[in-house]
């Protein structure tokens, strides 16, 4: 299943760092990973794109709403 879809959403499953390792695998190249998290996500933010570069992904963008 690596790298065979074009989109990976999660909500309220584990850190954004932890999210990253569990979905980013399964993301084709140009695909995106969609995560909901609380309103304590800045905490999370520096350590996930840390985990998402790690594995080649490009630079997380948060957007609040």
């Amino acid at each position: 299943m690596r790298e065979r879809f074009d989109g990976v959403t999660a909500r309220a499953v584990a850190p954004l760092s932890v999210l990253a390792e569990l979905t980013l695998g399964f993301i084709r190249p140009g695909g995106i990973g969609l995560y909901w998290k609380g309103p304590k996500v800045q905490e999370e933010y520096v350590s996930g794109c840390a985990a998402a570069g790690r594995m080649g992904a490009s630079v997380l963008t948060l957007h609040t709403y």
